[in-house]
């Protein structure tokens, strides 16, 4: 029997990809953060092999908390690092003074595996979700207005980079995949007892991603732009994606550390920028710092 650990699970990709991994291996048990850990669309998922617990990605007391909780479940043979947030309307901060993106989809996570890590089995897997939005070349995501991550250091991701237009919020969002991506490339070379995964899922309209924008946005995001899957190569479903992530959580393809898989579980190439490993050393020791003064 393994267990493994998930955020993010109560909708979109984390929910579709928390069904594959269950339904894959029935003996499998998966601990889940979430906002609300009664959320009801939890009860699809068979409650004898799940545990919910409440878990707020905004506070960091609130991520150690949790995973004082979650350590108690057992080894964990898997980790998907996979809630995340695009805020829109200008920058925002967390209660501890973080900038929003930055806090939820990166800095949490590397709260959350400090403290988990000494419970992880040799070789578990940790996989996580990036997004094409980090690479200034990727063509879907340059469509819809995003020019690349920041390749900045982590103090400044948390201050929050780019202006408080549209362009600044897909700046923070892009810059904070960014830092996840690379953290984890940087962890694949320094824990060799553990395997690091990326996984960039694609656009995948439908989901939550977009339910703090504007109702017209939210229209095409639900209704109009799923359609475009069947004309664009990179648009996705969490249908689809989940799978390749539930795959790569149990490692199903022996995959060599350090890689990235796309929407379609084929083997992609992080952006130029991500790739420097000077860079990557600079983000987690900088990562270290920020953990111990908040």
């Amino acid at each position: 029997m393994k267990t493994y650990l998930m955020t993010g699970a109560t909708g979109g990709l984390g929910h579709a990809a928390a069904r594959a991994l269950l339904a894959s291996d029935p003996s499998a048990k998966l601990v889940i953060g979430a906002r609300d850990p009664d959320d009801p669309r939890l009860s699809d998922l068979p409650q004898d092999r799940i545990t919910a617990l409440p878990l707020d990605m905004t506070r960091l007391s609130a991520v150690r908390s949790f995973a004082r909780v979650a350590a108690q479940k057992g080894p964990l043979d898997g980790l998907a690092f996979n809630a995340g947030i695009q805020v829109t309307g200008g920058r925002t901060k967390t209660p501890d003074g973080i900038e929003t993106d930055f806090a939820v989809n990166y800095l949490a996570h590397m709260a959350l595996l400090r403290a988990i890590r000494p419970h992880l089995v040799l070789g578990a897997r940790v996989v996580t979700t990036g997004s094409g939005t980090h690479d200034p070349n990727e063509r879907i995501a340059k469509m819809l207005g995003f020019k690349g991550g920041r390749k900045v250091d982590a103090v400044t991701m948390a201050e929050g980079v780019g202006d408080d237009g549209a362009q600044g919020d897909r700046d923070r969002y892009a810059t904070s995949k960014m830092a996840q991506i690379g953290a984890a490339l940087a962890l694949a070379r320094r824990d060799p007892d553990r395997r690091w995964f990326i996984l960039d899922p694609g656009l995948m309209p439908g989901t939550g991603l977009a339910r703090d924008r504007g109702a017209a946005e939210r229209f095409a995001w639900n209704h109009i732009l799923p359609l475009t899957r069947f004309l664009l190569p990179g648009v996705s479903t969490a249908t689809q994606s989940g799978a390749v992530l539930a795959r790569m959580l149990m490692d199903k393809e022996g995959t060599e550390t350090g890689t990235m898989r796309d929407w379609a579980g084929v083997i992609a190439q992080p952006a130029d920028p991500v790739r420097d490993v000077a860079w990557q050393d600079s983000l987690l020791d900088d990562t270290e710092d920020l953990l111990n003064a908040s």
